[in-house]
Parts: C-alpha cells; sequence; structure tokens
C-alpha cells in the first residue's frame, strides 16, 4: 500500500483512539505493549485473538497494520511480522 493510505489508516486509528480516551475509556491492549514483543508470535495469537476481540478500534487497527510494510506484533487481532500475518 501506498504512504497515503497508511497516514490515512493512522489517522483513523488515532482519531477513533482519541474518541475512545474523551470518554475516560481504554482499548484492551493499553499498557500492554511490551507483552507484545516475544520472539515467537505463534505464541501470541490466541492472546491476540482473546485481546482484541471485544477491542472497539480492530477494524481500524487492523487496516493500520494491513498498510504498514513494516507492521510487527500485535495488531487487529493478528500477529504481524514485517509487514504479513504471520
Amino acid at each position: 500500500m501506498s504512504s497515503r493510505n497508511r497516514t490515512r489508516a493512522w489517522v483513523e486509528l488515532k482519531s477513533r483512539l482519541h474518541d475512545i480516551q474523551a470518554r475516560n475509556e481504554k482499548v484492551p491492549c493499553d499498557g500492554l505493549v511490551d507483552d507484545f514483543q516475544g520472539n515467537d508470535p505463534r505464541s501470541s495469537i490466541d492472546f491476540a485473538s482473546v485481546l482484541c476481540g471485544s477491542c472497539p478500534v480492530l477494524e481500524q487497527c487492523y487496516r493500520y497494520a494491513e498498510s504498514d510494510t513494516e507492521a510487527t506484533g500485535i495488531w487487529g487481532g493478528k500477529v504481524w511480522r514485517e509487514g504479513k500475518i504471520d
């Protein structure tokens, strides 16, 4: 995807996150970033499914990762490595 699409996806994600924070709500992954950086992403697949399953920004998060050729970690309920679902 183009950098324009990546930028648009990032803006959409950040906008939704801002709306959620304005309501004093949180997304399930808030504060858990370090948990997404394991050496074996397959061990995180079930974790991602459970954690992201009820997330209000799941779709925007997935679209951002899909647009980023370097996405690594858990994004949109999937485990990504270098822009591809692992």
